[in-house]
């Protein structure tokens, strides 16, 4: 994910440690890994689809969204890739 919209897997590790469950960082980086891999098949799926098309849109367009930490008057814009055909 361009970007790293989501907690890395050192805070998630320690999110865990806090609730009571220890997951070392290894292991949730081993299950991403798995996740990753068991996803490949829908992954070429939707690309064989996509590409399909007689004509296929790539588009790029950021989602303004309050920035992190809750600074009023700031704003993140990540980023929504599009990809369809028709």
């Amino acid at each position: 994910m361009a970007g790293g919209h989501h907690p890395p897997l050192n805070r998630q590790s320690g999110r865990f440690v806090r609730e009571g469950v220890d997951i070392s960082l290894s292991t949730l980086a081993d299950l991403i890994g798995h996740a990753c891999v068991a996803l490949i098949p829908i992954h070429a799926a939707i690309e064989r689809h996509v590409l399909a098309g007689a004509r296929v849109l790539g588009d790029d367009t950021t989602v303004p969204l309050p920035a992190r930490g809750g600074v009023a008057g700031h704003r993140d814009s990540p980023a929504v890739d599009l990809h369809a055909r028709w």
